[in-house]
């Protein structure tokens, strides 16, 4: 896994907590919320996130599924 900034680490942090407490992944929306953010602000994190090797990529056609690798 390259390298994490400050925020892509507590993102991860937040998606880890959030799934071990709710059995499910949350949804952009909600890490939006949660930080305080627009779902086109998070969205690119995401992806970063993805392509750096932290995260999973959700399927496609649903809002969940972005989880720790």
């Amino acid at each position: 896994m390259k390298y994490l900034t400050k925020h892509q680490r507590r993102v991860l942090r937040f998606i880890k907590n959030f799934s071990a407490k709710n059995g499910y992944s949350p949804s952009i929306p909600e890490i939006a919320k949660h930080f305080k953010k627009s779902y086109g602000t998070i969205q690119p994190i995401l992806k970063r996130m993805v392509e750096a090797g932290a995260l999973a990529a959700h399927k496609p056609y649903s809002k969940r599924g972005y989880y720790e690798n």
